[in-house]
């Protein structure tokens, strides 16, 4: 999964359109315009659905600030269950990529020392878990949508497989959060927890030919219920975020493959030099 993508999805971009431009203009508006700014990253699998989730999450919340807060929370909720509104979005993607020299085994040995750095790429940092190390926390760039400010965090377990010749980027959670602009601090709930499965798998095999053929595979499936007030119909939302990700997952395991190609060539140097 490309690392990383929360500047510019579609759905962000659309709300915070809609938040700021006049609606005569609005109508005028080309769909061309609105695929424009994209993010790369492996973690766009994701977000164009996780952006909409952030976006949700943070109106609501200042809206809810406007009535008693117990009473707004109980009544959104409801509502939520009420409306029936859900999305799904979808995108499998297969990218190949040939290395001109390398084998199987410095590949695997590159991979084992490398693959985060490789596969996680545009975030705005990366922490270790807290009590769990070999989960990573990575925080994608935070997202102006209107008036709020909003920051994902993914939690990422990158494996290669033991006898080599795989790695797996595995997403384990994501969880859109709310920025204080002031502050910076940034808080997550838990309770707004994406629903979604994914996988991303990066294989190598040698060609015969004294280097390798690289295939990086990415599939994702999101779904997430939409409150009933949100400003946007459903069909519009997931065939425009549909569009999006396809594009985003494309140019993100582009990314990948040529960061592969140019870190593991350097490695490759070193090591013949070591020896």
């Amino acid at each position: 999964m490309d690392p990383q993508a929360a500047p510019a999805f579609l759905a962000a971009r659309v709300v915070d359109q809609r938040l700021q431009t006049p609606a005569a203009a609005r109508l005028q508006a080309s769909p061309s315009v609105l695929r424009k700014t994209v993010g790369q990253s492996v973690a766009a699998i994701a977000s164009p659905a996780a952006a909409l989730l952030a976006a949700g999450k943070a109106i609501s919340a200042r809206r809810g600030a406007v009535k008693r807060r117990a009473a707004a929370t109980d009544s959104a909720k409801a509502d939520q269950k009420k409306s029936g509104r859900q999305i799904n979005i979808s995108n499998e993607a297969t990218l190949p990529k040939t290395l001109a020299e390398g084998s199987s085994t410095s590949m695997d040995a590159f991979m084992r020392e490398n693959a985060a750095e490789v596969s996680l790429q545009n975030l705005e940092k990366i922490v270790p878990k807290p009590g769990e190390p070999e989960i990573l926390q990575c925080f994608l760039k935070p997202n102006d949508i209107g008036p709020y400010r909003s920051q994902l965090m993914m939690e990422v377990k990158v494996e290669v497989a033991e006898a080599g010749g795989k790695c797996n980027i595995h997403i384990l959670d994501m969880f859109p959060g709310n920025v204080d602009k002031k502050t910076g601090e940034v808080t997550f709930d838990p309770q707004y927890k994406m629903d979604m499965e994914s996988e991303n798998i990066i294989q190598w095999t040698e060609n015969g030919q004294g280097g390798l053929e690289v295939v990086n595979r990415a599939w994702s499936r999101s779904r997430m219920n939409l409150p009933w007030w949100f400003p946007l119909p459903d069909a519009f939302i997931e065939k425009a975020a549909q569009l999006m990700i396809r594009k985003v997952v494309k140019d993100g395991i582009a990314k990948v493959n040529e960061q592969i190609d140019t870190k593991y060539s350097a490695w490759l140097a070193r090591e013949k030099v070591d020896a």
